[in-house]
């Protein structure tokens, strides 16, 4: 048999390699490892994923068991070795799945497996026979969690053991149609949009999604989200909650594109926000047949210190100079200037009662130097800035 030779990159935590014949291949935690093409995995040889790792292979598997013979002499007996097949991240097989003799496939309860092709064949080999020893070289499955099929894809009885035995697909499988998408995992669709975006089981994932962000943007919170696919998609919705369970809505019935196969951007602006604590921003988007998905982000206002001062003008100063707020209802701001040279604190009062955002400070009085503002919200320090008074 013939063999390449395995040069493998690591970058940014993805390991590349070309088509493989595995003597060992150990995917770790928070490793990404993809086979661009065929994976081999041959007698002895082993596969182990572990939790956190995600395996992706680019074209077929095929997996060639050990194959044990009935010895001929002796006490007659049969007890296979079996090629391990370990999982407990996540493996994505683009094509088909082709075994032969004995497979031992084993899977944890976060696992998961999807095969987007159109088939899985498997066939055993007669271990021989002596006296009243009979036995096949053959597939055990003991998968502990869901595994994911393309819509098409069909495979023979032995197959079936491979994924938990039984009838159908083994009572551990889904076939990813539109009718059952529900039941696949988010990371798992996002997995597969990003790497076979062009698959049957991703044209029937209502909408990949590229990104959702969650930022604040000076005196408002604003949340972009971006598609590269849609699929029968109505609206969406975005909600907001202080404790991400309890969610109101922000903005609700945005219409969707329907269909689409470029980029689309949408964003909604929150005005409305509280200034002293995390909130968690809920993304949902909407099917014409009334499913939907749900994402979430969380922002850390209290750690945008300066959301609340949108600009503080002229600098340098004259006789008066203003800054322009973004207060919600109930906030209290209170100022005070602080001389560079000396230290010495000098509470402000605005010139007028707070209006439209604007607050106004006569400072014709102080003597000309480099002073510090220092702006707090409701008793908290929001934002200081070098300002400068220059009669």
């Amino acid at each position: 048999m013939n063999t390449t030779k395995l040069y493998i990159l690591l970058f940014f935590g993805f390991l590349l390699s070309s088509n493989l014949f595995a003597t060992s291949l150990h995917v770790r935690h928070g490793e990404t490892k993809i086979i661009n093409g065929d994976l081999t995995v041959n007698e002895r040889d082993y596969i182990t994923v572990d939790a956190g790792g995600i395996l992706i292979v680019k074209g077929t598997v095929h997996l060639n068991g050990h194959v044990t013979m009935i010895p001929r002499h002796g006490r007659p007996s049969f007890n296979p070795i079996y090629t391990q097949i370990q999982n407990n991240g996540d493996i994505i097989i683009e094509k088909n799945v082709i075994i032969k003799n004995a497979i031992d496939y084993h899977a944890g309860s976060h696992a998961s497996l999807s095969i987007l092709g159109e088939r899985v064949n498997a066939q055993g080999t007669d271990a021989g026979r002596h006296g009243n020893a009979h036995g096949i070289n053959k597939i055990e499955g003991h998968p502990g969690t869901h595994n994911f099929v393309g819509p098409n894809l069909q495979m023979n009885g032995m197959a079936q053991e491979f994924f938990g035995g039984g009838g159908g697909y083994g009572g551990h499988t889904t076939a990813m149609t539109k009718n059952n998408i529900d039941q696949v995992p988010q990371h798992v669709k996002d997995l597969i949009f990003q790497h076979f975006p062009n698959s049957l089981a991703a044209t029937n994932l209502p909408i990949e999604l590229s990104s959702f962000n969650v930022i604040v943007d000076e005196n408002a919170i604003v949340a972009t989200w971006i598609t590269a696919q849609e699929i029968n998609t109505k609206s969406f919705t975005v909600e907001k909650s202080i404790d991400g369970k309890n969610y109101t809505v922000v903005e609700k019935d945005i219409e969707a594109a329907g269909n689409s196969d470029v980029e689309l951007t949408y964003e909604i602006t929150d005005m409305d926000h509280n200034s002293s604590s995390s909130v968690y921003y809920r993304l949902t988007e909407y099917d014409l047949d009334g499913k939907s998905e749900s994402w979430i982000k969380e922002v850390h206002l209290e750690n945008e210190v300066s959301s609340h001062v949108i600009s503080v003008y002229p600098d340098p100063a004259d006789s008066q100079f203003n800054v322009i707020l973004n207060l919600i209802k109930g906030d209290k701001a209170t100022y005070e200037l602080v001389q560079a040279e000396t230290g010495v604190m000098i509470p402000l009062e605005n010139k007028e009662e707070y209006n439209n955002g604007k607050a106004e400070f006569n400072v014709s009085h102080l003597n000309e130097g480099i002073y510090i503002l220092l702006v707090k919200i409701n008793g908290k320090p929001a934002y200081n800035k070098e300002l400068i008074i220059k009669h």
